[in-house]
């Protein structure tokens, strides 16, 4: 696994670098070893502490390495990859589930630069 670099931000909404750093190093240590410590399932769940007005990293930077690199990763490396169906279910909550407003996956849930800079929509 690559080591991802991630846009930083200053004045916008952001993930804690540190936090994220140490994260990717645990995905990585796990992938070398193999041991399972960390699975694709607990890097789906990983929330970070946002930053505003401080320096973080991107977001979206952050999310798309995630989905895209470290999860597929896990999964080929577990042996656990998705299931294939051939009718996949429809997006949204679970039945009986309501929706969190706050899940970063898929980073559509998130709010636009203006609702994260004049709160609307909250």
């Amino acid at each position: 696994m690559t080591q991802p670099r991630f846009r930083l931000v200053r004045f916008g909404e952001g993930y804690d670098a540190q936090e994220v750093d140490d994260w990717i190093d645990r995905i990585q240590s796990a992938l070398r070893t193999g041991d399972g410590s960390i699975t694709a399932e607990q890097v789906l769940q990983k929330r970070f502490t946002r930053t505003r007005f401080a320096e973080g990293y991107a977001m979206d930077d952050v999310d798309d390495y995630l989905d895209t690199v470290a999860v597929p990763a896990l999964r080929a490396g577990s042996g656990t990859h998705a299931p294939t169906d051939p009718d996949p279910a429809p997006e949204g909550p679970a039945p009986g589930r309501p929706a969190d407003p706050d899940v970063l996956h898929p980073p559509q849930r998130r709010p636009s630069l203006l609702q994260r800079l004049f709160g609307g929509g909250r």
